[in-house]
């Protein structure tokens, strides 16, 4: 109604709107590679008038109840490999999604992490499930685990690295350890034993970041004030989510990175106690950050990719070396560690049901291979995507804190070589009066055969996949016709 001074009253109608917006597909769905027996998870983000039905699809064929916007798949089998695609409808028309992969592999080496321990929150009065402890750190000189808590209170607790022992709490008096959001956020170790902890600002700018360094992780040693500053020179950076050292004395390198990852900075020494920071812009990753081999690091974060930069300290600059998108690497890990053998990388997939897992690391040059993945004590949420993960070289172990999940503790094997190529083992007629070939590749592979009479055409072609020990069969029918048989076998 409407009233309008010496013009009168106008009195309208309201009807509610009759057109309907057909669906649109705003957020895909995305594959990925898992191992049998885990869990996955498709999603979407779809817009349109409801109500909005969705189906789901796996190879083109209809899945039953798969009829709402997430499709969860709870200890999948092998047979569950293939093509995934969902259509949402309203009365206004449809839409299709992307068809996404999911492949489902058998574990690589089922034997190469043996659980050591595991603490479940609860089990420790600094294990708990309000996000309070995400530091974790592995010290060589002691074969101690540092855990940093503000479970109860503030603590950096030592580990016995192999049972899980508490052996006691380091020194962490608020007269000399305090500032910041939190005093205490992360932690590492030098080779030589020395314990670095730092604070959490959510701006470095206004609230100095800190790095507190102990001579040891012995209950007497006294923390000392060795970086105080702004890494970041003056921009608005959250710093203390992510810490890693190396080396000892004053061949001690720091490595941090700022949250929205934009920045890394890289903490040297020149008498093994005070610390200056070189700020190394244009990078990516945030929450997750290692060393690797000579001068390069890693980073990565949720929903961004894993890469790897070698620095110039001098020039304060990084090239990128390799990025890996979510197809290789799980876009849901953040916290990782980079194995000081070379030999794997491993992360906590927070958007893979907080699983831990190991990758074998084959060189820039190679995609990282996954190996096996493995639970934490509970599953609790971990909004913040916080955690940490360590190796240690003598004895070869993984150790890993999932905030709110535990800790966990493997010993960690030898890796199995596996072949790299394919080749015929064997050939023969069989009892069905059939060429057979025996076949020996890397385990689970696919490859492709194909027979001629010749060495120029060839037909017949099949693609065999090899069982979990590389091992696959070819056969083909032949009769007295046959004068000549030539079998080629080849990787896709």
């Amino acid at each position: 109604m409407v009233l309008e001074t010496n013009n009168g009253v106008v009195v309208f109608n309201l009807i509610e709107s009759t057109t309907v917006v057909a669906p649109e597909i705003i957020t895909e769905p995305v594959g990925g590679t898992i191992f049998e027996g885990s869990n996955f998870e498709f999603s979407i983000v779809a817009t349109g008038s409801t109500p909005l039905e969705y189906q789901w699809y796996k190879d083109g064929e209809l899945i039953d109840l798969a009829t709402s916007s997430v499709l969860r798949l709870e200890q999948v089998s092998s047979e569950q490999s293939g093509v995934y695609s969902v259509v949402v409808k309203n009365s206004a028309g449809s839409d299709t999604s992307l068809e996404v992969q999911l492949t489902i592999r058998k574990p690589v080496d089922p034997n190469l992490l043996t659980a050591a321990w595991s603490l479940a929150p609860g089990d420790r009065t600094f294990l708990g499930t309000a996000n309070t402890e995400r530091g974790l750190a592995y010290n060589p000189a002691g074969n101690h685990l540092l855990i940093v808590s503000r479970n109860g209170g503030l603590s950096l607790n030592v580990l016995d690295a192999d049972t899980g022992e508490t052996l006691h709490a380091m020194d962490t008096d608020p007269g000399l350890v305090s500032g910041g959001t939190f005093p205490l956020n992360m932690v590492a170790s030098g080779d030589d034993g020395a314990i670095y902890a730092a604070n959490l600002t959510l701006d470095g700018s206004t609230t100095a970041f800190k790095i507190y360094s102990w001579e040891s992780d012995a209950p007497d040693a006294l923390p000392y004030d060795s970086f105080f500053g702004d890494p970041g020179n003056g921009a608005a950076e959250r710093w203390g989510d992510s810490l890693h050292a190396r080396g000892s004395g004053k061949n001690t390198q720091i490595i941090a990175s700022s949250r929205s990852g934009n920045f890394v900075a890289i903490f040297t020494t020149d008498d093994g106690l005070n610390f200056n920071s070189t700020l190394i812009g244009g990078v990516s990753g945030g929450l997750g950050v290692s060393f690797g081999s000579g001068n390069t690091f890693w980073t990565t974060s949720a929903g961004a990719n894993l890469d790897l930069y070698e620095f110039d300290l001098e020039a304060a600059t990084a090239t990128r070396v390799v990025s890996y998108d979510g197809s290789v690497f799980p876009s849901g890990i953040s916290p990782i560690a980079f194995d000081p053998a070379g030999e794997f990388l491993a992360g906590i997939d927070l958007g893979g049901g907080g699983l831990l897992k190991l990758f074998e690391y084959r060189g820039s040059d190679s995609d990282p291979l996954i190996l096996l993945e493995k639970p934490f004590p509970v599953s609790n949420p971990n909004g913040n995507g916080v955690g940490a993960v360590a190796f240690s070289t003598n004895p070869r172990r993984l150790f890993a804190l999932n905030t709110n999940n535990g800790i966990v503790a493997f010993d960690l094997g030898e890796l199995t070589v596996q072949p790299t190529t394919v080749r015929i083992t064997n050939a023969f007629i069989n009892a069905d009066g059939q060429f057979e070939l025996q076949i020996v590749g890397a385990p689970g592979s696919t490859v492709n055969l194909s027979s001629g009479s010749n060495l120029i055409i060839w037909g017949n072609t099949q693609s065999v996949e090899l069982d979990e020990e590389g091992n696959g069969t070819y056969t083909l029918p032949v009769d007295s016709s046959t004068s000549a048989l030539f079998v080629r076998v080849e990787k896709p």
